[in-house]
């Protein structure tokens, strides 16, 4: 089985590989929800196993507890069927200390009402809130919060919560607005003029070097018909015509 590649601390690609996880967790409890899932293969780092999906108790809580994601199940009065290590590690509790107690023990009074009503969408359609949690050390943990609802073959409903660490992903998203943050320091102070646009002509960015030679600032000029227009008059349509036949050039070359 193929491993992915760790993403860099900070990377665009860390946030992105953070927010498909929660995706993930979604997508795949409500495959089986659904039905879509025929069997599952629970590896536990040496051995896998293929488990075919009938008798839904058992399997679930196979399942569940193979899960590293942060994931709990639960019945209909909040009490917790199966969970995680990864849940587990969160409230800082062992797997055999959290099964039977109840999620409410575990989540702030302020966020159980947003927990609830959750839940309760959850019959209808999948959701994903933010909910705190109470680790053993009386510290808040903030986590995204995937609902959905597994049934068994006699129908019966079990709750289902995949969660995702809030830290990690503002953790990331700091560190990739920092790295942006530089590089629109580069930009500016390179002696280079430089004009960065979309493909509708937005201008996005401009450094000082631009500005000193056009004359304009990005507010003064958001796309590039706008600077067309300014700079050239009336010869703006056939600049417009040699600067993308430039592109054309070069993409061709590429």
């Amino acid at each position: 089985m193929t491993k992915r590649a760790a993403a860099e601390p900070g990377s665009p690609s860390e946030v992105e590989d953070l927010r498909r996880r929660l995706a993930d967790a979604e997508y795949t409890l409500r495959a089986i929800r659904d039905g879509e899932a025929d069997a599952l293969v629970i590896a536990d780092g040496q051995h896998e196993a293929v488990h075919i999906l009938r008798d839904g108790d058992h399997i679930y809580r196979q399942f569940i507890e193979a899960a590293r994601g942060g994931t709990v199940t639960l019945s209909g009065t909040g009490d917790i069927l199966s969970c995680d290590a990864g849940f587990a590690e969160t409230l800082q509790r062992p797997i055999d200390e959290v099964v039977g107690t109840r999620v409410w023990d575990y989540v702030l009074p302020d966020d159980q009402g947003v927990l609830r009503a959750l839940l309760e969408r959850a019959t209808r359609v999948s959701g994903v809130q933010e909910i705190r949690l109470v680790n053993s050390g009386g510290q808040a943990v903030p986590l995204y919060a995937a609902a959905t609802i597994l049934r068994s073959d006699d129908e019966r409903s079990v709750e289902c919560l995949a969660f995702t660490d809030v830290a990690e992903i503002l953790s990331a998203e700091k560190a990739l607005q920092d790295s942006a943050d530089k590089l629109d320091r580069a930009l500016d102070m390179a002696p280079t003029p430089m004009i960065i646009h979309a493909d509708d002509g937005e201008i996005l960015s401009t450094n000082r070097a631009w500005s000193e030679l056009s004359g304009y600032s990005r507010e003064e000029t958001p796309t590039i018909a706008d600077w067309l227009k300014k700079a050239f008059g009336a010869r703006a349509d056939s600049v417009d015509t040699d600067i993308r036949a430039t592109y054309c050039v070069r993409y061709s070359k590429s």
